[in-house]
């Protein structure tokens, strides 16, 4: 925060130079905080999107999997079912270690 006799020099020189000034900091605030919302929104969108992708190539292997065991392709059918649900299950709990690790380290850093 600038001191008040800064202020005052401020107003000295420029006439209203103070409130000139505090007008551009709360434009500057205004801006990034747009700027903030926008990569925010973003973000949730990449995130969905890449939760749905996942969900959609998963759910086609499964159903790919049943399709197969159905015909009588019951090893390659297998395959693509115990495949599938294990990548989900890999992405999931990778996903859970991830977010404790970042809450640990979120945590840590308001602690110190």
């Amino acid at each position: 925060m600038v001191s008040p006799a800064l202020l005052e020099s401020y107003d000295r020189i420029v006439p209203d130079g103070a409130n000139r000034l505090f007008s551009l900091v709360e434009q500057q605030s205004g801006h990034r905080m747009s700027l903030e919302r926008q990569v925010i929104a973003h973000n949730l969108r990449l995130e969905f999107l890449g939760w749905l992708s996942g969900t959609l190539i998963g759910i086609s292997g499964v159903i790919g999997g049943i399709i197969l065991i159905a015909i009588g392709k019951d090893i390659s059918g297998l395959a693509a079912l115990i495949g599938s649900i294990t990548a989900l299950a890999a992405v999931f709990f990778y996903r859970q270690t991830v977010s404790k690790n970042e809450m640990a380290k979120k945590r840590q850093a308001t602690e110190t």
